[in-house]
């Protein structure tokens, strides 16, 4: 049951942060925080141990820390509502370290590298499949590379990037064939979205 429930935390987040232009408006912020907390919340009440605490408090401290940071700099910022609207972004992080650090247990880095695989190989690949299959129309500043449903071309062959690297993960693993076979088989889509995106800050 906690595989299920830490897996969760990016199979549901990515998508749907990615099918909103990545997260970047802010009122996206408040419902993916809400349900990161949400979930953390939801886990420690149905019994999750508190010994996480003693486990792991540096990254929760570590995120707070970020975040006080943030909302500090808005006294020295040459734009202080800039800063406090950042600060707001940041308690979306600070929420997902959370529930991360309630649900997770030692043995769940494999599934949870597995499920962010999944649920960033998808968003590219649907990303890809609608740029070859929706009639293209140019884009001032992203001409017609893929840049949908993220809204930033870069955006697109950042997450190929990062989709690529989790791809390797279960080859030199080891595991189950079909497994390595999945992943291998995400390889070249990624790749493709990859280079249509012309990203080269994600190279």
């Amino acid at each position: 049951m906690a595989r299920v429930a830490v897996a969760a935390v990016p199979l549901v987040l990515v998508p749907a942060l990615g099918a909103v232009q990545g997260g970047f408006h802010p009122d996206t912020w408040v419902w993916s925080g809400a349900l990161a907390a949400w979930a953390g919340a939801l886990a420690l009440a149905v019994g999750a141990r508190a010994s996480f605490l003693r486990r792991e408090w540096s990254w929760i401290a570590l995120a707070i820390a970020l975040l006080l940071w943030t909302l500090l700099s808005a006294l020295w910022s040459a734009e202080p509502a800039q800063s406090l609207l950042e600060a707001r972004r940041t308690v979306v992080y600070a929420a997902v370290v959370l529930s991360l650090v309630v649900l997770a247990r030692r043995d769940s880095a494999r599934i949870l590298v597995a499920a962010t695989h999944v649920a960033v190989s998808g968003l590219v690949l649907y990303a890809l499949v609608r740029y070859l299959v929706v009639p293209r129309r140019f884009d001032q500043f992203q001409g017609y590379h893929p840049a949908q449903p993220l809204g930033y071309t870069n955006a697109v062959g950042i997450l190929a990037v990062l989709g690529l690297l989790l791809s390797v993960a279960p080859l030199v693993d080891g595991g189950r064939t079909a497994v390595r076979a999945a992943a291998a088989a995400a390889m070249p889509p990624l790749a493709l979205a990859l280079a249509l995106s012309q990203d080269r800050k994600s190279v």
